[in-house]
């Protein structure tokens, strides 16, 4: 949203090189982080159902 303005003056080549450093940091060290906490028992080991 703010980014655009600030990034007007670039080249595209260099606006998009911004942006997917941007994106690439922000889906491993954030969405990934959410998601694995949200799927963390179903990635996770199992518990055994059986006691031997």
């Amino acid at each position: 949203m703010f980014l655009p303005h600030h990034l007007a003056a670039l080249p595209q080549a260099a606006r998009t090189a911004v942006f997917a450093a941007l994106f690439s940091v922000l889906m491993t060290y954030v969405s990934m982080h959410l998601v694995t906490r949200a799927l963390r028992r179903w990635l996770g080991p199992g518990i055994p159902t059986t006691k031997q």
